[in-house]
């Protein structure tokens, strides 16, 4: 999807968190530290937490605690297995266009594809 928008002429990337512990804060605050919104996918969800996703939390961890003020959307996809389609991962981009108000959305999550 990144790769189809980038030939639209959007500018879009994507950075793919390969571990969680040691948790790598430093290098996402750098590679987020210039953009205008950005969302966090994860494919688990983690009940009772202050955030239902746990990548969110450390992503928007590095970011505010270095000063870097940027709208942080979290998504929870492919629970159960699902597969997802590149139009979800495009309606994710669409939301971050449609939203960007500055504000970080802590404990908010919106799931990709579920019924219901």
């Amino acid at each position: 999807v990144v790769d189809e928008l980038r030939r639209e002429g959007v500018r879009a990337g994507v950075l793919r968190v390969r571990f969680l512990r040691p948790f790598p804060a430093e290098e996402i605050a750098q590679a987020l530290s210039g953009v205008k919104a950005a969302a966090v996918l994860e494919r688990s969800i983690a009940y009772g937490a202050a955030s239902y996703n746990a990548l969110h939390a450390e992503v928007c961890t590095s970011l505010y605690s270095r000063g870097i003020n940027v709208p942080l959307e979290s998504y929870i996809y492919g629970l159960g297995g699902r597969s997802s389609a590149p139009s979800h991962f495009r309606k994710v981009y669409e939301d971050l266009l449609r939203g960007g108000d500055g504000k970080p959305s802590p404990g908010s999550v919106k799931f990709v594809d579920l019924r219901g």
